[in-house]
């Protein structure tokens, strides 16, 4: 009787684990990143309630009131082909940006990102959502994408069912790119193929020292 109970202890433990294992599988990344976010809100809004108004709050309640959006998620693109579309190429990364919405209305972002297998919270501040927001409602934009690319940051999107990008932030004069200006596809992975062979020109020179970290915006 003894070695039955320890038996089916045993493999009660086992279905547990295995149980939690699958579990845990099943949690999507964008899943964990919620989590460590609604965990780490109330001590970000501490935060920000301290300088509420650097974040464009009228008052300390406001900011009290705020509350997560939906996050953007960062993709990159390791090979372009110019002949596939972009949506085809862009390969998830363990990045996103959550906006913190006050009545309807981006205040700031939460950057959270996947490091050493840990999801933490890596910055607070910026405009990326926000600037996706408004360029999109500008041109009629939708299903926009975050594009890393190297040190630069770009947003792909559809406009009438066609494929368009823009930098958010910093223009690239020297390329002809505009802070915010619509391209059309064939001009963007033109751009992105240049790109690429500059960096691969600077790793050969050793010039690392002329690239600047990728913006988010500032508030």
């Amino acid at each position: 009787m003894q070695l039955r109970k320890k038996m089916f202890i045993t493999t009660l433990s086992l279905i547990t684990i295995m149980l939690l294992t699958v579990i845990s599988y099943a949690v999507s990344p964008l899943q964990q990143a919620k989590t460590v976010v609604k965990e780490s809100f109330p001590e970000i809004l501490s935060s920000l309630e301290s300088n509420y108004k650097k974040y464009e709050y009228q008052t300390k309640d406001q900011v009290k009131k705020s509350y997560l959006g939906e996050p953007f998620q960062h993709f990159i693109i390791q090979d372009i082909d110019e002949n596939k579309s972009l949506y085809d190429q862009i390969e998830e990364t363990s990045f996103y940006v959550f906006p913190v919405m006050y009545n309807g209305k981006i205040m700031t972002d939460i950057t959270v990102s996947l490091e050493n297998n840990k999801w933490k919270v890596i910055d607070i501040g910026g405009s990326l959502n926000k600037t996706i927001y408004e360029v999109s409602n500008k041109y009629g934009l939708s299903d926009s994408k975050v594009l890393r690319n190297n040190k630069s940051i770009y947003v792909v999107a559809k406009k009438e069912d066609k494929e368009v990008a823009y930098l958010p932030f910093i223009a690239d004069l020297e390329h002809g790119f505009k802070e915010k200006e619509i391209v059309d596809e064939n001009k963007f992975k033109k751009h992105l193929v240049e790109k690429v062979k500059e960096y691969v020109d600077m790793e050969k020179n050793n010039r690392y020292e002329n690239l600047i970290d990728i913006p988010v915006g500032r508030n």
